[in-house]
């Protein structure tokens, strides 16, 4: 019997839609897969840069690689996982039984990574001393993790040699059928490490479709390349894969902004597209701008422009918080209606299913959502039986599956959704496969703290060896961050000299080039009254809420920021005590009630609301720091506990935000004022405010901004001083001009937190286990990767949790309006009720002793809430546990009552 007779013979699933399916079948319909993934899928940068990478032979390398990866299935440690399959087998090639675990520790990735290694220094002996092993690398991270490529077998236990014409005859197959030959395998040089991290998510994606259910088994029989491109081009057609942005439905022309956005392009949008079309390449683009400018816009149209430029074919927008992103997504959907209304656009965040757009968009039923969220431990590919065709306005379902998401061609989604690709994780290079490509844009990066940082930098590194185009975006960002920012992709860049133009737009190329480019401001200056507000005890809130009354006396509407969601409901409290109209946003309203809260806020005090047209003459938003970003709303006055510079001149975005006749506003509150609040200050005496502050914001962050306060009463000219100012509290300068004695403490803790939590990053950075001077994979995951479902991997501060609330009654379980859940949960089957259950979830401190939370009994079977934390609250809404009470209160959200405090 000849190899080629046996080659059908070596299994590859053992049951695949019922039936088995042999390892040449999945070999070439793997193959199949990825012809298309490259004809149609990948951007044309992309397949340009891997075309370059690969000596003109990108497609070869990538579907032959893509051929290859289950090589090492054709061994015998893999086929004596299934002795029946095995049994016709048997009788040609020696396969014994195994040790205890070995087989285990002898993965057939490992075996494939050892194969090709031997193949390719048989075949082309000469570049032994010269070639890196980039290729085996990627075979070796097909299933997720790519550790050290085996160099040599374990200990024979059978001959191995009778294997190796088996396994040259399986190469050597592919290879004609494909029209890749061997040599496309070696290059003159690997591509970058970024270029084969990608590379290696495209393997992982061809990989997973070919091995899905829309490829069943046809049995130990030979399958022909024709047979498995009409397989694979019905799975690609079932799968409904949306198209991505075409070139020539983007423009760089500044002419079409008006029909894309409805008003003709200011200064900074103009200077974007001006600086999109002049790049030389792909690039790094910081677009620095007040509050109201225009920068979301500005940040669009430029990746447009950067997408037709360079061949991209997507972007990825990133926004800090779940309430940010779903207002985002809003815009950018009625954006791209007028780019390229058939390209859809996903949502991605924790709770995502809760907005009513894309859950429209969507419109799957119970087992859909069963394949999206519903990822079986037990299941290394996340994939399910049945995938699920994509919907009119939506990607397909296969794209929106574990791991998947970034895949998708338009994505709007929380920032840690993209630092999570900095993270070295299992999986890590699908997240990379949904970079390429793309454009990407992070706003509010001011907003990201130490800890966030090291992602992002470590980010942007690898962005730029994918010559991946970056946008960031902020309206208040430290000479030395953006310094950091651009050495991070530009490598060895020169820092820019600090400099107060404003708006301004800084490049940076991977080379190292920079440049900058500065505009007038579309908003006139506005000088702001700064008062800080005389208290004995920065705690008491009375204060706080007579200043507010006597400030609205006569009408109008003040915004009022608390640091601690504690002093947000107390200052509500006293509102609403002296009949003070008054509404309050903070983290501890359940999802759905701060949702709608938010959207009914910005409805009342948004750019179109004035006197006379539904604006309320009389109305004070309590608010936390959900309102200082994104949060577009025109307060007449605005308080404001005392916080970092930054963060205040986020603030500050919010008062008179919208242009407005005089007399639209009463006449005590026409000339725009802030006053800062939890804030004592003398000029002789160290400042002081409540201890819980520096829970939230470092100690010198503080004393900064109090330095910037002194004297009580200044003005500001926003925006012209936003750089100075930030320049100043993020310098040093400040700490000589005064005698405060916890200066210097302040100084030291906050950079040995910074040092710290910087360490503490480091260990899940994605590059730490990468050997310098290695231009390879090799030994990416050597240590224990992070779990790709922690978010609090990227995210610093205190660690919180999500907990859904829950009613038990003698007769089951209720949602908190009264729907009932059934005896152990089980009506959350229906997941319309489920996603309602689901919008009753607050987030809370790890550390709050709230007991043993977990999931309702019926809940295992049910994807949205299989893993919610839950906390049953009595029929009064209130639980009690030791040391603490907590109620939820429809008003006031959840108040956390701890005995002694």
């Amino acid at each position: 019997m000849t190899t080629e007779d046996v080659m059908p013979l070596v299994w590859a699933k053992s049951d695949a839609g019922g039936h088995p399916h042999s390892l040449i079948g999945h070999l070439l319909d793997t193959a199949a897969v990825a012809e298309i993934i490259w004809d149609e899928f990948m951007a044309p940068i992309t397949k340009h840069l891997l075309n370059l990478a690969c000596d003109g032979r990108g497609r070869e390398t990538y579907v032959l690689i893509c051929g290859l990866h289950d090589i090492g299935k054709a061994s015998p440690e893999f086929q004596r996982k299934c002795p029946d399959l095995a049994a016709p087998l048997r009788e040609h090639l020696p396969i014994k039984l195994s040790a205890a675990g070995t087989d285990k520790e002898w993965h057939h990735t490992r075996s494939g990574s050892l194969f090709l290694e031997h193949l390719l220094d048989d075949r082309f002996p000469e570049t032994i001393d010269s070639r890196e092993h980039w290729v085996e690398a990627i075979v070796l991270g097909h299933h997720g993790r790519i550790t050290e490529i085996p160099h040599r077998r374990p200990r024979k236990q059978h001959d191995e040699a009778r294997w190796e014409p088996l396994q040259e005859a399986f190469a050597e197959r592919l290879a004609h059928e494909t029209g890749s030959p061997l040599s496309a395998l070696i290059t003159s040089a690997p591509p970058s490490q970024s270029l084969q991290l990608e590379l290696a998510g495209y393997v992982v994606m061809a990989d997973w479709i070919a091995s899905s259910s829309e490829f069943p088994g046809i049995g130990l029989r030979d399958e022909s390349m024709a047979e498995a491109r009409r397989r694979a081009r019905r799975a690609w057609e079932h799968l409904g894969f949306s198209p991505s942005w075409r070139s020539e439905d983007l423009t760089d022309s500044i002419a079409a902004f008006p029909d894309q956005f409805g008003f003709a392009p200011r200064p900074l949008q103009q200077m974007a597209a001006e600086v999109a079309r002049s790049i030389p390449e792909p690039g790094l683009m910081i677009i620095e701008a007040p509050m109201g400018e225009g920068k979301t816009e500005a940040g669009e149209f430029a990746a447009e422009v950067l997408a037709r430029r360079f061949g991209c074919n997507g972007f990825v927008f990133a926004m800090p918080t779940q309430g940010t992103t779903d207002s985002m997504f809003q815009r950018v959907l009625r954006w791209n209606e007028q780019v390229a209304p058939d390209v859809p656009v996903t949502l991605l965040h924790g709770k995502a299913m809760l907005n009513e757009t894309w859950f429209n968009m969507l419109r799957q039923d119970t087992d859909e959502l069963s394949d999206i969220y519903g990822d079986g431990e037990d299941d290394p590919y996340g994939l399910s039986q049945d995938t699920g065709q994509r919907q009119v306005g939506a990607p397909a379902a296969w794209l929106l599956g574990r791991h998947r998401q970034l895949l998708s061609p338009l994505v709007v989604g929380t920032v840690d959704q993209v630092l999570r690709a900095a993270v070295r994780s299992k999986f890590i290079m699908l997240r990379h496969a949904g970079l390429a490509g793309k454009v990407v844009i992070i706003d509010e990066v001011h907003s990201y703290d130490v800890y966030m940082s090291v992602f992002l930098h470590e980010l942007l590194h690898w962005c730029a060896g994918a010559h991946i185009p970056v946008v960031l975006m902020s309206a208040t960002l430290p000479p030395d961050l953006r310094n950091e920012l651009i050495a991070s992709y530009a490598g060895a860049a020169e820092k820019l000299t600090p400099s107060e133009d404003y708006p301004i737009i800084t490049s940076a190329l991977a080379d190292g080039a920079t440049s900058s480019v500065s505009c007038l401001p579309y908003r006139k200056d506005m000088e702001v009254a700064i008062e800080v507000l005389d208290t004995d005890d920065p705690s008491d809130i009375s204060p706080i809420v007579d200043a507010v009354d006597i400030a609205c006396s006569e009408g109008g509407c003040a915004l009022v920021i608390m640091n601690t969601v504690k002093r947000a409901q107390a200052a509500y409290r006293h509102l609403k005590a002296r009949g003070i109209p008054a509404v309050i946003l903070h983290g501890r309203l359940t999802t759905s009630a701060r949702a709608d809260r938010t959207a009914d806020v910005v409805s009342l005090l948004g750019a179109d609301r004035h006197i006379g047209s539904g604006r309320p003459d009389r109305l004070v938003v309590v608010a936390t720091q959900i309102a200082e970003q994104s949060f577009d709303v025109d307060a007449d006055i605005l308080f404001s506990d005392v916080a970092p510079v930054d963060l205040i001149l986020q603030r500050v975005g919010r008062l008179h935000r919208h242009t407005r006749p005089a007399d639209d506003r009463p006449r005590k509150l026409r000339v725009p004022r802030m006053v800062i609040t939890g804030l004592k200050l003398a000029d002789d005496q160290e400042p002081e405010w409540p201890k819980a502050f520096e829970y939230v914001y470092a100690r010198w962050t503080l004393l900064a901004a109090a330095h910037e306060l002194r004297g009580h009463a200044a003005s500001w000219m926003i925006p012209n001083c936003i750089p100075r100012l930030v320049a100043s509290a993020y310098g040093t300068a400040w700490e000589r001009d005064t005698a405060w004695s916890s200066v210097a403490d302040a100084r030291t803790d906050q950079e040995s937190r910074r040092s710290g939590r910087t360490g503490i990053a480091g260990t899940y950075l994605l590059g730490g286990n990468l050997t310098p001077g290695v231009n390879t994979l090799e030994g990416l995951h050597y240590q224990e990767a992070a779990d790709d479902d922690d978010h609090s991997t990227v995210r610093d501060g205190e660690p919180t949790r999500e907990v859904c609330l829950v009613v038990r009654r003698d007769d089951g379980y209720f949602s908190l309006d009264g729907h009932s859940l059934g005896p152990n949960g089980e009506r959350c089957s229906d997941p319309a009720l489920a996603r309602h259950v689901l919008g009753d979830c607050v987030r809370v401190r790890e550390s709050e002793p709230l007991g043993d939370l977990r999931p309702l009994p019926a809940w295992s079977d049910i994807p949205l809430l299989a893993w919610q934390d839950t906390l049953i609250l009595g029929t009064d809404q209130s639980a009690r546990f030791p040391g603490v009470t907590v109620h939820y209160d429809d008003e006031f959200g959840l108040v956390i009552d701890h005995d002694g405090r």
